[in-house]
């Protein structure tokens, strides 16, 4: 089978069950894309309901509870920031991945002797994201996973004996409200379910990376990049950290709740902010390390073959301009010899010794590190002004 008209129209976030449900709605269309048609879609499915049953229910903003929906982080961040950032990483993703593939099918990257493994690997991750079980199965998982982990480790307040907009506690009776029934049944397993459809399809092009690894790879020493012409992967593993940000602002609102409505301080929470952000970083970064022999290999080979270059062109260099041994033997290789050729021989050995064995670049770690960190930086604001803040942040620095 000839993959060359997958990899042309590639795009990760298509394909499956949901997808065919959205095409069937218009809300995905072959030439056209209505991201922000379905984020008010998906916001009216889910948080809509929510604000209209606790106004009439009177837990909008109704004195004698706890927590009313209003004033509650949790529902707004997910809903109205981490949902449409779902929806917005395909527009962000897609672009990045399908330039990756391409790349590989079309720059030489590939051997002769390895394309058919390449094709191979190529259709199987378009199998396993247009596999139509994949996203009934996802389903089903965030029914019944998504809301069992929310009652266990997301409503507090029901043993708190307080009454919230999704509760209400009359002495030991305790019972959902009509938003807190839609919440657990509606609200919870549709975002979940975009969580994790997102990470199966990051699964699946992380194993897609791996057989990518194990083939033969035609990389170049003294490609630009870096990288022996990897330096591309860089930015499309990047480009997940949209999905990340969206699940570090899931994490970073029930942190929120937590400080302001059970007495958690910064201090409390600091290390799992920082163990969250240090396990996304290493699970979009990760598959990048399955290239590192093929690069590590490379520049070896690179540094022996453009060393041992290096030292016939200096040697020449120096008998012409040193010596002044113009006719010796070699001498048609003299005359090409001067001093803008060592220049450039120079940067390109300077290129060489400095491949990465990582294929990624300081501004994408930057941007992702920006990324991950920026969901929780709100929360500073839970217990200091923005005039506290920068006064706090001023003396850490002078």
């Amino acid at each position: 089978m000839n993959d060359s008209g997958k990899s042309s129209s590639f795009a990760l976030s298509t394909g499956g069950l949901f997808h065919r449900l959205m095409q069937l709605v218009r809300l995905v269309e072959a030439n056209r894309d209505h991201p922000g048609r379905r984020i008010a879609v998906f916001i009216g499915i889910t948080w809509l309901p929510l604000l209209i049953l606790t106004a009439i229910d009177n837990t909008l903003t109704g004195a004698g509870i706890k927590l009313t929906f209003l004033h509650d982080p949790v529902p707004h961040v997910r809903y109205l920031i981490a949902m449409p950032l779902l929806v917005i990483a395909e527009r962000v993703i897609d672009p990045y991945l399908h330039a990756i593939v391409q790349h590989f099918g079309t720059s030489g990257l590939i051997s002769n002797d390895a394309k058919p493994l390449y094709d191979k690997a190529l259709q199987r991750l378009n199998r396993l994201k247009d596999a139509m079980w994949v996203d009934v199965a996802l389903f089903l998982l965030a029914f019944s996973l998504g809301w069992i982990f929310e009652l266990a480790s997301g409503l507090s307040t029901m043993d708190q004996g307080s009454s919230s907009w999704m509760l209400t506690v009359a002495g030991e009776a305790k019972d959902f409200t009509p938003a807190g029934w839609w919440f657990l049944l509606i609200s919870i397993p549709l975002l979940q379910f975009f969580v994790y459809r997102w990470i199966w399809r990051l699964i699946i092009w992380i194993g897609f990376m791996n057989r990518i690894s194990r083939i033969r790879l035609v990389l170049q020493p003294a490609h630009p990049d870096r990288s022996g012409g990897l330096g591309i992967l860089s930015r499309g593993q990047v480009s997940f950290g949209v999905v990340f940000a969206a699940l570090g602002a899931m994490k970073s609102s029930t942190l929120a709740q937590e400080i302001v409505y059970e007495g958690r301080t910064l201090s409390d929470i600091q290390w799992e902010v920082i163990g969250h952000v240090l396990i996304c970083f290493a699970i979009v970064t990760g598959p990048l390390c399955t290239f590192f022999s093929n690069l590590l290999n490379t520049k070896r080979e690179g540094l022996r073959t453009y060393g041992t270059l290096g030292y016939r062109l200096t040697e020449t260099f120096h008998k012409k301009w040193i010596k002044n041994l113009s006719k010796e033997k070699g001498g048609g290789l003299i005359t090409a010899i001067d001093p803008s050729a060592m220049a450039d021989y120079t940067a390109v050995y300077e290129t060489v010794s400095g491949i990465k064995l990582i294929p990624l670049n300081r501004s994408s770690v930057i941007w992702l590190v920006l990324i991950l960190v920026g969901p929780f930086i709100p929360l500073v604001f839970t217990q200091f002004s923005v005039k506290e803040a920068l006064q706090q942040l001023i003396n850490t620095f002078v």
